[in-house]
């Protein structure tokens, strides 16, 4: 099996030199590197350039989207930007320009493929710096959500969801969908990925909505996801309330169709109800 891996890099001259460090050294090298360069005003292009002049399968793309600001569109129109120089590879990874990857990262990830027929995504999990200067493991609500940073996909799963979204929630769309189409989703908490530049929430509680509200959620489960990243209190529910209707009078475009709209209310409401009666 061959391994594509697209990372999406603008302005990442601080972080990038140690990500290529560790992929470079991986003992099972990827077939291709592609690091698109999105309009970088810094050194990333040259430190790109350094490592593509070494390694020939590293390849150093440049693309140039808009200045403005587009939560969720403008990283993946960069990560598209790259797929034509992986279209051969069995397995297809988006990941960011601040992580710094275990020497056997790739080996694990392409035995987890090769051994699991069915297995559509993968990752490991992300580890941040806490206060005393150790890593630990990201704090998230679902420990086996495979996180934006570390994506990987088997190439047949990702043409049969339709590819990646160019849009906020695209990063949990393509675990539903993969699901919905009856592939494995899995992450291994065995394997450690150090995030340099931990993200924060990416958008606020109304655009928390308005995917909820794309990806037919409904109204009332929206809300009780909103609450899990959210604290609960008036004002908060209040924001979410109207961000909601809005969304709705203004027919905000769907992420979905119906049909997978109801399954993943389903599994959802499933994920609700196991947690309520596990007590966590």
């Amino acid at each position: 099996m061959k391994i594509g891996i697209i990372i999406p890099a603008h302005n990442e001259a601080a972080f990038i030199k140690d990500t290529l460090d560790s992929l470079v050294s991986q003992t099972r090298l990827p077939d291709v590197l592609c690091v698109v360069d999105d309009n970088s005003t810094d050194e990333t292009s040259d430190i790109i350039a350094s490592y593509s002049h070494k390694h020939p399968w590293l390849l150093n793309i440049k693309t140039q989207s808009s200045d403005q600001h587009l939560p969720g569109a403008k990283v993946i129109r960069a990560w598209k930007h790259g797929l034509n120089f992986v279209s051969d590879c069995d397995v297809i990874c988006k990941f960011d320009a601040d992580l710094v990857f275990p020497p056997d990262y790739l080996m694990r990830m392409l035995e987890r493929f090769k051994n699991q027929s069915n297995l559509g995504m993968f990752a490991g999990v992300l580890q941040v710096i806490d206060e005393d200067g150790a890593w630990i493991d990201e704090s998230i609500s679902n420990p086996n959500h495979i996180r934006g940073p570390i994506k990987a996909y088997r190439k047949k799963c990702l043409d049969q969801i339709g590819g990646l979204r160019e849009a906020l929630g695209w990063d949990t769309l393509d675990v539903l969908l993969s699901q919905y189409h009856g592939w494995e989703t899995i992450t291994d908490p065995n394997l450690k990925v150090k995030h340099l530049r931990p993200t924060g929430s990416g958008y606020t509680s109304p655009k928390h909505m308005e995917v909820f509200y794309a990806l037919r959620y409904g109204y009332l489960l929206s809300m009780l996801a909103t609450f899990k990243q959210q604290s609960f209190n008036v004002r908060t529910l209040c924001r979410a309330h109207r961000t909601y209707f809005k969304a709705k009078s203004n027919n905000l475009y769907f992420l979905v169709n119906k049909k997978e709209g109801i399954f993943i209310r389903r599994l959802r409401w499933r994920g609700v109800w196991k947690r309520l009666f596990s007590g966590r």
